[in-house]
C-alpha cells in the first residue's frame, strides 16, 4: 500500500475522533447554559425545602394508612360488601305439581 492511501487513512481517523470529541463537548458545554445555576447546585434554602417535602409525604403515607385501615374496617362491617351493590335476587324455586311433566316431542 502506497503512504499517501496509509496517511489518508489515518487523517479520517484522527479528524473523526476530534469531531466527535469536539461534538461531545459542545453538547455539555449547550446543557450547562440550558440548565441555570439553581440545577448545579443545591444551596441550603434548597436543603431546608427537600426537608420539608419529606416531611410532608412522611405525613401524607401516615394519613394514607389511617385511611386503608379504615376502609379495611368498613369492609368487615359491612361483611365483605360494596357500598351501593345491590344483592343478588335468589333463584327461583321449582314448582312441583300433580300434573306429570310433558316429554319433548320430536318433529321432523
Amino acid at each position: 500500500m502506497e503512504p499517501e492511501i496509509i496517511v489518508g487513512i489515518l487523517a479520517v481517523f484522527v479528524s473523526g475522533g476530534a469531531l466527535g470529541a469536539a461534538g461531545a463537548l459542545l453538547g455539555q458545554w449547550v446543557l450547562k447554559r440550558l440548565t441555570g445555576p439553581a440545577s448545579r447546585q443545591l444551596g441550603s434554602s434548597s436543603q431546608s425545602e427537600v426537608e420539608q417535602l419529606k416531611l410532608e409525604l412522611a405525613g401524607m403515607a401516615t394519613r394514607l394508612h389511617s385511611v386503608d385501615t379504615g376502609l379495611d374496617l368498613t369492609e368487615q362491617f359491612l361483611g365483605g360488601a360494596l357500598l351501593g351493590s345491590a344483592a343478588p335476587e335468589p333463584l327461583p324455586t321449582p314448582v312441583e305439581s300433580d300434573e306429570p311433566a310433558a316429554e319433548p316431542s320430536e318433529e321432523e
